[in-house]
């Protein structure tokens, strides 16, 4: 069954002191977008922008490079790529230093050759943790991003085709390229008595069973590609 990735993670947690009245501290950080394509139409590059919103603390940002393998599938895995030969994905620059108030840019291009179905990555961008000086206890929470980065093919098709199994619909993108399926609802002939279905993206080859009570005769989804959305009933 695929599931629907998160968008952001803690990144790492340092703790300083655990007592009683311990006051936070956060590096204020923040990427856009959180989701990126690499097409023909962008010449297979794309920036994100990495903000810091300190008003006092500068960041010290790293850049790391994961490639997923079987994406959406229960053997998903992030496997670290440590150069763009082996990836296929440039992030450049590898690290930042980020001044309060600053914004800089990462730089995401494709430089691998075309291939059949997209080539799924997520590049995280995270603050490194440094020392802390004060002379209260203090826990400091660092929160990194995982920006996910869809390499799509040429001649990119999403298709989601659906099949019925006794008590419950089976949806399959049989197209080579992801889409991303909300706003879903289970209704009975009527669309009078509906149930709320779950957002996620398909990757190309993905499956999801979507189990329906009695009398859900109907089901509905918006398809979002590319910024382009249509509706689906099956």
């Amino acid at each position: 069954m695929t599931r629907f990735p998160a968008r952001w993670l803690i990144a790492a947690l340092a703790f300083l002191g655990l007592a009683a009245g311990a006051l936070p501290a956060s590096a204020e950080m923040t990427v856009n977008p959180i989701v990126a394509e690499l097409t023909g139409r962008n010449a297979f590059k794309k920036d994100l922008q990495v903000s810091n919103l300190s008003e006092a603390e500068t960041i010290y940002v790293q850049v790391t490079v994961f490639e997923v393998t079987y994406p959406g599938t229960p053997e998903e895995k992030w496997v670290e790529r440590k150069s763009p030969d082996e990836s296929g994905l440039l992030a450049a620059p590898a690290q930042l230093v980020l001044a309060p108030g600053q914004t800089r840019v990462v730089r995401l291009v494709s430089v691998s050759q075309p291939t059949q179905t997209d080539r799924i990555y997520r590049v995280e961008i995270k603050p490194v943790v440094g020392e802390i000086t004060a002379t209260q206890s203090v826990i400091k929470v660092v929160v990194g991003y995982n920006v996910l980065v869809m390499a799509r093919p040429d001649g990119a098709t999403t298709e989601i085709v659906g099949s019925r199994s006794g008590g419950s619909l089976i949806l399959r993108n049989a197209g080579n390229s992801a889409g991303f399926l909300f706003d879903g609802k289970a209704c009975d002939p009527a669309g009078r008595t509906c149930s709320d279905l779950q957002a996620v993206r398909m990757y190309a080859g993905n499956e999801l069973i979507i189990p329906l009570r009695p009398g859900q005769d109907r089901v509905e989804y918006s398809l979002e590609v590319s910024e382009t959305v249509k509706k689906l009933k099956f």
